[in-house]
């Protein structure tokens, strides 16, 4: 009875994490991926950050910010790296030369491969548990397995 308890608290603490994870790469992920997209391409905007902040905790910092242009919807932007916890930051925004359309900032564009590297580290930390987890369960289950029967 405890073994199923604890592999029923060890699967939901993996979809859990999983869950975690997901919701990470769809609030960091496709941000990045564009802004891989316009890297190198990229020219001072005629637009202006209406409001911004950034936010370290211990060594993670994510900024929050809107960019507003004249004529145009008001974009946001989300961006998380791994940095040290005194930096300050400060953005510009920019646009891409092909698609006038991707705004992004010069933090964004500076931060890149850190920001890959975090959301890389974090997805394989949380996503970790869903090949473990399964692992571990297959060995209880074989261990319990052996012992049940005589030799």
């Amino acid at each position: 009875m405890q073994n199923t308890q604890s592999a029923t608290k060890l699967i939901l603490a993996a979809l859990f994490l999983a869950a975690l994870g997901a919701f990470f790469a769809w609030q960091f992920g496709p941000l990045l991926v564009r802004d891989f997209a316009i890297k190198g391409t990229v020219r001072a905007a005629n637009a202006r950050i209406t409001e911004g902040k950034c936010k370290t905790r211990l060594i993670v910092s994510i900024c929050e910010l809107k960019i507003a242009r004249p004529g145009a919807a008001v974009v946001e932007l989300d961006y998380a790296w791994l940095d040290l916890p005194f930096t300050d930051h400060t953005a510009t925004p920019l646009l891409a030369a092909h698609d006038r359309t991707l705004l992004t900032t010069d933090l964004g564009q500076d931060m890149l491969w850190n920001r890959a590297v975090t959301l890389g580290a974090f997805l394989a930390l949380l996503f970790c548990p869903l090949v473990y987890v399964p692992i571990i369960l297959v060995r209880r289950s074989r261990t319990r397995d052996g012992e049940a029967t005589p030799a």
